[in-house]
């Protein structure tokens, strides 16, 4: 949920703030490039919560900067070994503090507003949650985060849509947002056929905002 205050500055201008939250379901893309190996996984759902700044003109364009606790991960399909081998999903949670920098734009000048927006994002790994790997899993077949090979710094880019609805004095708004990391979350000092060269973690979330303005 968020809450923004609206204060008019200078020439119709306004700042907002507030506080949203959502849900969210992320992925990861394992490869490697070099030799063609996609390596299996499956989404992982899970939450967000943000401080919201936002500062807008009189033309309805501004930008959006926001600090987010979000987190992140992914289920890795495997088959145990032995003689009758089962399907085993693993996952990975991690959870970061994200920062995106928006060029934001609203579309209407109505009580109820289309807007969207676009922009970079970065981001610091601060909660690493890897399951334990059972005794029948080969662990070398685990691609998870660790901390002592991997970088806890990330960026990408962020895109969301939002419907905006006013009601008297306060408005309630719903957004669907994308995110893609451009930075590799996992790091081998070693390349080889087995491991993957890539790892792109891809987030889709959607949010739930209440708006209270004051003017």
């Amino acid at each position: 949920m968020l809450i923004i205050i609206s204060i008019p500055v200078f020439s119709q201008k306004k700042i907002n703030l507030g506080l949203k939250g959502g849900i969210s379901q992320s992925n990861i893309n394992l490869q490697n490039n070099f030799f063609p190996t996609i390596i299996e996984t499956s989404s992982l759902n899970s939450y967000n919560f943000s401080i919201v700044s936002e500062f807008i003109n009189e033309k309805n364009i501004g930008i959006r900067i926001e600090l987010n606790m979000i987190q992140k991960g992914y289920y890795q399909n495997l088959n145990s070994v032995g003689s009758n081998p089962i399907e085993v999903k693993l996952f990975s949670k991690l959870n970061y503090i994200n920062f995106p920098f928006l060029l934001q734009y609203y579309f209407l000048e109505k009580k109820r507003n289309i807007y969207i927006n676009l922009g970079p994002y970065f981001e610091y790994l601060i909660k690493l949650n890897n399951q334990e790997i059972p005794s029948d899993i080969n662990s070398s077949d685990v691609y998870f985060f660790s901390k002592n090979r991997d970088k806890k710094l990330g960026y990408g880019l962020k895109m969301s849509l939002g419907f905006s609805n006013l009601i008297k004095n306060n408005s309630i708004q719903f957004s669907i947002s994308y995110m893609y990391n451009f930075s590799n979350i996992l790091n081998f000092n070693l390349k080889s056929k087995s491991t993957p060269d890539v790892s792109n973690i891809n987030s889709l979330s959607l949010s739930v905002f209440y708006l209270f303005q004051i003017n």
